[in-house]
């Protein structure tokens, strides 16, 4: 990828700040939607702390900013970027 050019797209890595276009918002949800359905990822379906509470106290002090598919979605619905 380029360092020259217009725009900022923001996103994982973009040190903030940046917009997505249309496009790039439906290409995020389509990958989601497809990692969602993936037997394997099941564990990142809903915040960890709502499936194990009783991890809730370790959890939070280890992991400083949790995400799990549940979230992504609906920080996308709300068109922000994580």
């Amino acid at each position: 990828m380029s360092s020259s050019g217009g725009g900022k797209k923001g996103g994982a890595g973009g040190g903030g700040g940046g917009s997505w276009d249309a496009r790039g918002l439906q290409s995020v949800n389509k990958i989601l939607q497809e990692m969602k359905k993936e037997p394997r990822c099941s564990i990142f379906l809903r915040p960890v702390i709502e499936e194990y509470p009783d991890l809730k106290d370790d959890y939070v002090m280890l992991i400083a900013k949790p995400m799990d598919f549940s979230t992504v979605e609906k920080n996308y619905k709300a068109r922000l970027c994580v």
